[in-house]
């Protein structure tokens, strides 16, 4: 489920696991659908104050630019939320995305354990496509059945809300920031198979390469993070997204200001 933060941006809401009481799973599934109804209705309205505030409303009307990224008030203060909250409830791992240089297109994702998705009561986050996660063997890739298909870290999850999110905002992104709490990891995310076949290759670093190879309409992406991943592999996987031509790496430091500084 979404709501809408104090900020206007939407963010996700990991609601209780599902019971075995099937009375209260027929309930919670009605339940959902209301609420799914309630929220389109919501989300048109918020799509067509959206548009009208992107007309009205240009970049520059304050803030300042660093390195070619524009921090408005709201963006910088977006961020240290995330900051706060990530080191306040620890394994939290989120990610902005804004599009633009425009703080109306711009949304929150968090990272979710793997449920299953016949779960009634199961957080979907932003209408995100599900996967199949695979394994690699001598065969060939087989569908995995470790672990089920809905969940994991909020790079993957922002990759499959891409073609969403773009239809929701309804607009061409040129320029996309994204701000993470933590550096991508190498190699510690699954292969997936999306809804359309594609295989997505293991590592949340790999991946946003892959997506970012994709969209060829978006000339440039400002991949910001805020800490660096403790795995032994994080300067590979910063490395790995800094040799994108349309890529430019940012280290940000919050103290009493939030400053970026480029990663060469």
């Amino acid at each position: 489920m979404n709501n809408t933060s104090s900020l206007g941006y939407r963010y996700q809401i990991k609601e209780p696991s599902g019971t075995d009481d099937s009375n209260k799973a027929n309930n919670g599934a009605s339940h959902s659908a209301t609420t799914e109804v309630l929220h389109d209705r919501k989300g048109s309205a918020l799509l067509h104050r959206r548009k009208i505030q992107a007309i009205t409303n240009t970049p520059d009307i304050a803030g300042e630019t660093t390195d070619g990224v524009f921090l408005s008030e709201k963006f910088k203060k977006s961020i240290t939320k995330l900051k706060h909250y990530s080191s306040k409830a620890k394994k939290e791992i989120g990610l902005i995305v804004r599009f633009n240089n425009n703080d109306i297109f711009a949304d929150v994702f968090w990272s979710e354990q793997y449920n299953y998705i016949h779960q009634p009561t199961v957080s979907l986050g932003y209408k995100r496509e599900k996967a199949t996660k695979v394994v690699l063997k001598k065969s060939g890739y087989e569908k995995s059945t470790a672990q089920p298909d809905l969940g994991g870290h909020c790079e993957e999850i922002f990759i499959r809300s891409w073609d969403r999110i773009i239809k929701y905002n309804d607009c061409n992104p040129k320029v996309v920031d994204v701000v993470i709490s933590h550096s991508p990891c190498m190699n510690h995310s699954a292969l997936f198979l999306d809804n359309s076949g594609h295989l997505w290759p293991a590592g949340c670093s790999p991946k946003l390469y892959k997506l970012i190879s994709e969209q060829k309409q978006v000339n440039q992406w400002n991949i910001i993070y805020v800490q660096k991943n403790s795995d032994h592999c994080a300067d590979a996987a910063i490395a790995k997204l800094n040799r994108h031509p349309r890529v430019r790496i940012f280290n940000c430091k919050i103290s009493t200001e939030v400053s970026l500084s480029r990663v060469i």
